[in-house]
């Protein structure tokens, strides 16, 4: 999805599938609070949290000189997805181009799909499907904040 505000196209995993299958929810976890200072009234913070599940795809000039996002790491953030479909975006050689993610976002999901041959046989696969995502997000992500301490009055 695309966050205007950090200026940054997110690739974000809303459910990771487990080894039973089963999905995983302790990835998808809120962002950590900032720890704060006692004795300071304001607490200076370089950038703030964000989700765990949230990885940055940061924008690089491609061969044909046109945009391309590659996968980013977030400080103290996870250093690769968990599930299935983003590992690829993070291999060393993989350039997504800019166009591919619209304002509106990209939702990638791994669907089951069963269908019947003409012999009434069986077939089972695991298929990818694309489609539009909601509009724009925000991650929170901000740089450069003072914040009052928890306890100044």
């Amino acid at each position: 999805m695309r966050d205007e505000t950090a200026d940054l196209a997110w690739a974000v995993e809303h459910l990771v599938q487990g080894p039973s299958g089963a999905p995983r929810p302790e990835l998808l976890a809120a962002a950590p609070e900032p720890a704060s200072v006692a004795s300071a009234p304001l607490v200076y913070q370089l950038a703030s949290p964000v989700p765990p599940s949230w990885f940055p795809l940061l924008p690089v000039k491609a061969a044909d000189q046109s945009v391309a996002l590659i996968g980013g790491t977030v400080e103290d953030g996870p250093r690769a997805p968990s599930g299935r479909l983003l590992p690829q975006l993070f291999s060393p050689d993989f350039q997504l181009p800019d166009r591919e993610i619209s304002r509106a976002g990209v939702v990638l999901s791994r669907v089951a799909s069963r269908t019947r041959t003409a012999d009434g046989g069986t077939r089972l696969w695991i298929a990818r499907r694309k489609s539009f995502g909601a509009g724009e997000a925000s991650s929170g992500l901000r740089y450069d904040t003072a914040q009052p301490a928890a306890d100044a009055t």
